[in-house]
């Protein structure tokens, strides 16, 4: 099964469909990395 054929019907892929949850919930993550790293930052700062 491909990844466009597991997106298109995510509940016959291996996992139900949660690979695509989890791979949205990676990039919030990764989106929210540059405010993680100056609110440490700001910190130490004070």
């Amino acid at each position: 099964m491909t990844e466009k054929e597991r997106i298109n019907d995510p509940v016959d892929s291996f996992d139900g469909g949660y690979h695509l949850f989890a791979k949205e919930q990676h990039k919030k993550r990764v989106r929210k990395t540059p405010d993680r790293i100056n609110y440490a930052i700001r910190q130490f700062e004070h």
